[in-house]
C-alpha cells in the first residue's frame, strides 16, 4: 500500500495479495530472496513499477471502501444467523 515492492514468503495468503513480477516477489528458498533482492536493487524502474503496481492492487482491492462493505453484510448475515 505503500507504493513499494514487495518480496514475501510463500506463505499464508502472501501468494494471493503479491502477484509474482508484477508487483513484487514470492519466494520460496534462501537463493531466491537474494535473487529477488538484487533484482530489486539493481533497477529502479522495476521497484517504481512493481511499488505502483502494489499501491493499485492495494486500492482496487484492500481498501476501506471495498472491505467496509464486505465486513457489514458478513456481520449482518452471522446476526441474521444469531436470531
Amino acid at each position: 500500500a505503500c507504493g513499494l515492492p514487495v518480496v514475501a514468503s510463500n506463505v499464508g495468503v502472501n501468494p494471493e495479495i503479491v502477484q509474482h513480477g508484477e508487483n513484487g516477489f514470492v519466494v520460496n528458498t534462501a537463493a531466491e530472496w537474494v535473487s529477488a533482492l538484487s533484482e530489486l536493487l539493481q533497477s529502479s524502474i522495476l521497484r517504481k513499477q512493481m511499488g505502483a503496481s502494489g499501491r493499485q492492487r492495494v486500492e482496487s482491492g484492500y481498501c476501506i471502501q471495498k472491505t467496509g462493505p464486505r465486513t457489514a453484510e458478513l456481520l449482518r448475515a452471522v446476526a441474521r444467523q444469531g436470531r
